[in-house]
């Protein structure tokens, strides 16, 4: 068991535990951060950043790493999609001055703030257990019990650790209220390059809006959200693709049984892939070690309100073998599934 002594310890290693562990090594302050991931993560794409946080940065040393990469967004358009009207929006100052928000790469701004720390800032791979409060003479001090048995004492603890924060809990505060919204975002790539202004586009309706930026002449950062679907709906994606007038989907007309057989005694068979066919019929088999094997088959779906089998892997095995693989090698057959 490891007993470290530090005087501020910080719970996560995303922009906000970075940038507090910069700001306190500016003026003088060591911060161990504590990272529960491998290493950093880019969760979220891309990120807008407006002029006070181009401020923030700037006071922490390093905006001129992002402002030489991005350009400002100087403006946008919102297209209403129920009435079709657009609207302008300029980010352009009174003086001319470009005062647009620039869109970064997550990943970017991450790496810029942990190049401003040395290298034992960051503790990965550090998953908290619990934390305790311990009082003695004088100040309390916060006790940190991480799940590989390091044990952590701590004058200041900072929680930056994200929605289901363990400091938190810690404190006693109350558990996160959800907004009643929904978000997927992402990053489109286009490696020849995607030919759009340095603007926003953003298309609203009741209840939902989604829209685009550029971050570069290839990558552009796009987003959507909406109010959450109500539990037990077929979910947020199927939302999006009704949103833009996506066909619903449309069955293959095929139907696929797949399984793992499994024999104690060893299979014998040789490393190789063998596979049936028969019309409207596809079966095959391939060893995944010496005692198991990965097997499939795959037929034409039947008639709506028709089941081929009850749902027990048994008796799915049972039908194939009657029905359908009166042909196939007895070693395939006698088989146990799993």
């Amino acid at each position: 068991m490891e007993m470290v002594v530090e005087e501020v310890v910080i719970l996560g290693a995303e922009i906000a535990g970075l940038a507090t562990a910069v700001a306190l090594k500016k003026v003088g302050i060591r911060a161990l951060v504590l990272e529960r991931a491998q290493g950093l993560r880019a969760t979220g794409a891309a990120l807008s950043l407006f002029p006070n946080a181009l401020l923030a940065l700037q006071a922490l040393g390093l905006s001129y790493k992002l402002i030489s990469l991005y350009a400002p967004t100087n403006m946008g358009l919102i297209t209403d999609v129920g009435t079709g009207t657009n609207q302008q929006v300029s980010f352009t100052g009174t003086k001319g001055t470009r005062t647009g928000p620039r869109s970064v790469h997550r990943k970017m701004l991450l790496e810029a703030l942990a190049d401003e720390l040395p290298m034992t800032t960051v503790r990965f791979s550090s998953q908290v257990d619990t934390i305790e409060t311990q009082t003695q003479e004088g100040p309390s001090i916060a006790i940190i019990h991480l799940c590989d048995c390091t044990i952590i004492k701590t004058k200041i603890l900072i929680g930056c650790d994200g929605l289901h924060s363990v400091v938190a809990r810690w404190l006693g505060l109350a558990a996160p209220v959800s907004s009643g919204r929904s978000v997927v975002r992402g990053l489109a790539v286009f490696p020849q390059g995607h030919g759009l202004n340095q603007e926003f586009r953003q298309y609203v309706e009741v209840g939902i809006r989604a829209g685009f930026v550029p971050l570069s002449n290839k990558d552009v950062y796009w987003f959507f959200t909406c109010e959450s679907p109500p539990k037990g709906c077929d979910g947020l994606h199927s939302v999006v693709a009704r949103w833009l007038g996506l066909a619903a989907p449309v069955s293959s007309g095929r139907s696929v049984v797949r399984g793992l057989a499994v024999f104690p005694q060893g299979h014998g068979l040789n490393q190789e892939f063998r596979q049936y066919v028969e019309v409207g019929i596809r079966a095959g088999f391939v060893p995944l070690s010496n005692k198991d094997v990965y097997w499939f088959f795959t037929c034409e779906s039947p008639p709506k309100g028709e089941i081929m089998a009850e749902l027990s892997p048994e008796l799915i095995q049972r039908e194939v073998i009657e029905n359908y693989a009166r042909n196939f090698p007895p070693l395939y057959l006698d088989i146990d599934v799993d």
